[in-house]
């Protein structure tokens, strides 16, 4: 509570941020080797990524800040994986990849 003129007057403060991503995604793969038991593949692609932040903050009903920033971009992509089949019903596979994102804002 702050006093003022003989009156008492709530000091109320708020922050809120928002975060909010969307990937968009293109991507091929392609299947280099085939055995009867294991695959190897290779892919490459692009992503996009739509990030957007959100920052408000005030005291009582004064808005003291208020910003968003937003980024939209291509992203590229690689990545490996391999699969193994050990029978009929066990299959296992594993992959890696790389993905990539700079913004300099």
């Amino acid at each position: 509570m702050r006093k003022f003129e003989g009156i008492n007057h709530p000091l109320i403060t708020s922050l809120s941020v928002g975060f909010e991503v969307a990937i968009f995604i293109f991507a091929v793969d392609y299947t280099f080797r085939i055995s009867d038991t294991r695959a190897w593949a290779d892919g490459a692609g692009i992503h996009a990524l739509d990030l957007t932040l959100q920052f408000k903050s005030s005291l009582s009903i004064i808005s003291l800040a208020s910003s968003e920033e937003e980024f939209l971009g291509p992203s590229p992509n690689l990545r490996a994986s391999s699969e193994h089949a050990f029978n009929e019903k066990l299959l296992v596979g594993g992959g890696t990849g790389w993905l990539a994102a700079d913004n300099d804002k």
